[in-house]
């Protein structure tokens, strides 16, 4: 697996994402806290990783992470999440903390997506986001 490993100012790992040969998609693992300037970043790191892979199925992870995921919710919609679909982002798996808050961001970028060409689905367990993005078509190359 080919992976990146992002780090904050402090050298604390905050995303890894690694793209997976076999299942033909990319995970993006998040950990600790999160700013909104991080997540940007992170983001910004997994969209050019779809385009080097040519990935249409993502799978993300953010059980381990906290912080102000709602304050990029219309960063998102507007720029982010157009950018992906355009590199050929077709399904997003996505396994949210039990954080209440964390699944009230979710919730709303769910609905926040519903006009683009991207089928996201919210998972609180990775295996069953995982069974999920397997049964998904592969990316047309």
């Amino acid at each position: 697996m080919d992976k990146w490993e992002l780090k904050n100012e402090l050298g604390e790992l905050f995303c890894r994402i690694e793209y997976d040969a076999a299942n033909g998609w990319l995970q993006a693992t998040w950990n600790n806290f999160v700013t909104y300037d991080i997540i940007k970043q992170g983001c910004e790191a997994i969209l050019e990783m779809i385009k080097e892979y040519k990935c249409n199925k993502l799978l993300v992870d953010t059980f381990l992470a906290k912080g102000p995921w709602a304050q990029t919710n219309e960063w998102q919609e507007k720029d982010f999440l157009p950018r992906t679909v355009e590199a050929g982002l077709r399904y997003t798996a996505f396994v949210v903390s039990r954080n209440s808050f964390n699944a009230l961001s979710a919730k709303d970028l769910e609905k926040r997506t519903e006009k683009l060409d991207l089928e996201m689905v919210y998972f609180k367990d990775l295996l069953e986001a995982k069974v999920w993005l397997k049964g998904k078509p592969p990316q047309d190359r």
